[in-house]
């Protein structure tokens, strides 16, 4: 395995911070939804002329190899997790203590991250979060893609995500819970959201409408608003997007905001 880079290291012609993101959930060889955010954000970055370094365990440089994304890593676990089913009341445990390994080995290499930088985490769970929260970057952006179901919605499985076992939903709702409201009170913070609806659940936290920027998740929510109520037919609906012009409006969408962000609150030029 290739030595780590370190991280105040960059090329001469560099002027834009380093953005950092952490990227502790990804534990085995799949691809989420999140990891794909994760990519074309990083590529949005990096088109924007914003070096990349990335917080995460061996799983992480296996997606980054996969994805030809820069294997600038702090590695922050011994190995890859090997869990069998994750789905299971033993493999959520077993995920959550794999999880707090390598939240743990973040916190032993925070300082790294320099006060130039600007920091990412690419999920709301606690393990990336936390660490967002507590390094020293003059710059803070947490991503929030969904909303977590309600406590409510956990014990009494009204939502369709919510499996019999409730245990990761549970996790899920605390996690968000803690994470958004910790977040507020950053200093240089922004919530980018990927979902027009989050904004009014983000405000009932108590954030500012300055402390959010809009990063559409590539759905034309405009052209679906104007189709009126449709009767029912079918059961089951398969969607299929345009995989290529999703994830580039991804990347420009970031790279706009981030851009605006910066000039507009950090002082940064684009």
């Amino acid at each position: 395995m290739t030595p780590d880079k370190p991280l105040d290291a960059s090329t001469p012609a560099a002027s834009h911070p380093r953005v950092v993101f952490f990227v502790n959930g990804i534990y085995t060889k799949h691809i989420a939804g999140s990891d794909v955010y994760l990519t074309h954000m990083a590529r949005g970055a990096m088109e924007a002329n914003y070096p990349v370094h990335f917080f995460g365990g061996h799983a992480l440089r296996w997606f980054l190899e996969r994805q030809g994304l820069p294997l600038n890593q702090t590695v922050t676990d011994r190995k890859m997790a090997s869990l069998g089913d994750a789905s299971s009341i033993g493999g959520q445990i077993g995920l959550l203590l794999n999880n707090t390994r390598r939240f743990f080995g973040t916190l032993r290499r925070l300082k790294e991250v320099g006060r130039q930088s600007i920091a990412v985490a690419i999920s709301d769970f606690w393990w990336d979060t936390l660490p967002l929260i507590l390094c020293r970057a003059r710059g803070k952006i947490l991503y929030l893609g969904m909303t977590a179901p309600s406590l409510r919605q956990v014990i009494f499985r009204t939502r369709a995500d919510v499996p019999a076992s409730r245990f990761g939903s549970l996790h899920f709702w605390f996690s968000q819970q803690l994470s958004l409201r910790c977040f507020r009170f950053c200093r240089r913070g922004f919530v980018m959201y990927g979902h027009p609806e989050i904004k009014d659940y983000l405000l009932r936290f108590g954030y500012r409408e300055s402390q959010l920027a809009y990063v559409g998740n590539g759905i034309d929510v405009s052209a679906a608003k104007s189709v009126p109520d449709q009767p029912k037919q079918f059961d089951v609906g398969v969607v299929i997007e345009a995989l290529t012009e999703h994830k580039n409006r991804i990347s420009k969408t970031f790279y706009a905001a981030t851009t605006s962000v910066a000039q507009t609150h950090w002082g940064l030029k684009p």
